[in-house]
C-alpha cells in the first residue's frame, strides 16, 4: 500500500496553460491549417495524421478538446470518439468531428457515440473558433457550478458516468483518509489507478481546481458541515479534517468561506 506523505496543505500546485486542442486529421493542408488558425489564436495545439496516433497523444495528453475528421487511415473519427467517450480517463474531453456537407449519417452516428458538435467541410474558420470558445465556455461554467457545490457535487452537476465514478471514488479515499493531515495526492492516485499528472489534468478539466485544492476544499467543507450539524469547537473541527494547527485552519477557512469558523456557525 502506498505511503501517505507530503501533507496536501503544503503541496505547490502546478500552473495553469492555454487550452490544449487535439487535432485529428489526415488530409496534410487541412491538418496545417487547423493547427494554424488554432496557434493564431493562442491555443496549444498538437496534431495526428491518424486516428490511432490521435488516440495515443489523448490518453499520454488528456487534451481539453478534440478536432477529429471522420475518414481517416487506422482509426477513423467516429471510432476515436467512442474510444475518447468510453475510456475513464478521457471520458470528459468534448470532441468535434469534422464531416462532408452531405454526410448526415456520419453526423449522427457522431452524436450518437457523444460527440459535442461537428462542422462540415468547407468551414470558415470563424465558425470553428466560435464553436470550439463555446465548448470552452460551457466547460468553464460547469467547472463553477461544481466548485459551487460542497461535499457532493457529482450528485448535482451533470457529468458522465464514468467521470461520477471517478469522483466518487477520490470521495471514498479522502473521506476515509481526512484526519491524516499527511494525505498525499500520490496516495490518492495510487487507490485510485491513476498517476498524478492525470489526476491533475482529469481534475482540472472537470472540476477547475488542482488535486491540492480540490482535497483542501473538501477538507473545508467537511470542517464547516461538523461546525454547524455537530457543533464541535473550531479547534475539534480542525483536527476531524486533518489540520494540526488550529490558526493555519482558521486562515484557511476564512479564505474560503470570508468569514471565521465561529463566525460561520452562528450564520448557519
Amino acid at each position: 500500500m502506498a505511503k501517505l506523505v507530503s501533507p496536501i496543505v503544503d503541496e505547490e500546485d502546478e500552473k495553469e496553460g492555454q487550452p490544449l486542442i487535439l487535432i485529428a486529421e489526415d488530409n496534410k493542408e487541412i491538418n496545417e491549417y487547423l493547427l494554424e488558425t488554432l496557434q493564431s489564436e493562442n491555443f496549444k495545439v498538437i496534431s495526428a495524421m491518424n486516428g490511432a496516433k490521435a488516440w495515443e497523444l489523448a490518453e499520454k495528453k488528456i487534451p481539453d478538446l478534440v478536432i477529429t475528421d471522420v475518414l481517416m487511415p487506422k482509426m477513423g473519427g467516429l471510432e476515436l470518439c467512442g474510444k475518447l467517450k468510453n475510456e475513464p480517463l478521457t471520458s470528459h474531453i468534448p470532441v468535434i468531428m469534422l464531416t462532408a456537407k452531405t454526410d448526415d449519417q456520419s453526423k449522427i452516428e457522431g452524436l450518437e457515440i457523444g460527440a459535442d458538435d461537428y462542422l462540415s467541410k468547407p468551414f470558415l474558420p470563424k465558425e470553428l473558433l466560435i464553436k470550439i470558445k463555446n465548448i470552452l465556455k460551457n466547460r468553464k461554467i460547469l467547472q463553477e457550478k461544481f466548485q459551487g457545490e460542497q461535499l457532493n457535487p457529482v450528485e448535482v452537476i451533470s457529468i458522465n458516468k464514468y467521470d461520477r465514478e471517478l469522483f466518487q471514488k477520490i470521495n471514498k479515499v479522502i473521506e476515509a483518509n481526512i484526519k491524516n493531515p499527511a494525505l498525499s495526492v500520490e496516495f490518492i492516485g495510487d487507490q485510485i489507478g491513476m498517476s498524478r499528472e492525470h489526476l491533475f489534468r482529469k481534475l482540472k478539466a472537470i472540476a477547475g481546481t488542482s488535486p491540492s485544492e480540490f482535497i483542501r476544499s473538501y477538507r473545508l467543507n467537511r470542517a464547516a458541515q461538523l461546525l454547524v450539524e455537530q457543533q464541535l469547537t473550531v479547534a475539534d473541527a480542525a483536527d476531524e479534517v486533518g489540520y494540526n494547527d488550529v490558526q493555519y485552519f482558521s486562515k484557511s477557512f476564512r479564505k474560503k468561506f470570508n468569514c471565521s469558523p465561529n463566525q460561520y456557525a452562528k450564520k448557519n
